[in-house]
């Protein structure tokens, strides 16, 4: 299931991109040691800033268009939280940023995270219509969206 990407969204994801390119190009070219001690500032700042780019990747894709009522959203928010803390994709997520930099599988992860999450929250759905994936015809005070 391809999602459709938002502007935003697409930039993030190409930025995140480019910056696992100069790790992969980095790591491929100067040894670790080197990185990790002559190039200390800029290689750290990198995976800082892949760090935080990815976080806000993974989130923003394994959320998106997900919407839950206003009666739901302490419930909605915990369930998100225990996937996102105990999924073993969370981890797989973190290897495929910094040890494989490979945008492919990490799309993947992220489409399973998101279908884990999905299916946490279906007895929220279930017989009661409050959990929407589109929502133009409801009431948008009474739906939150769920993003951090």
């Amino acid at each position: 299931m391809e999602l459709a990407l938002s502007p935003d969204l697409m930039f993030l994801r190409d930025e995140l991109a480019s910056q696992l390119k100069t790790l992969k190009t980095n790591r491929d070219r100067v040894p670790l040691k080197l990185l990790q001690t002559r190039y200390k500032q800029g290689y750290d700042a990198l995976r800082s800033d892949i760090k935080e780019k990815a976080s806000e990747y993974v989130i923003q894709v394994a959320l998106k268009d997900i919407r839950i009522h206003a009666d739901f959203v302490k419930e909605g928010i915990a369930i998100i939280e225990e996937i996102m803390q105990n999924s073993a994709d969370m981890k797989e997520l973190s290897y495929a940023v910094f040890a494989r930099q490979d945008m492919e599988e990490i799309n993947l992860l992220i489409e399973n995270l998101r279908k884990q999450i999905i299916m946490a929250l279906q007895p929220y759905a279930d017989g009661k219509t409050v959990l929407f994936e589109k929502i133009a015809e409801q009431d948008s005070e009474k739906v939150l969206e769920i993003f951090k």
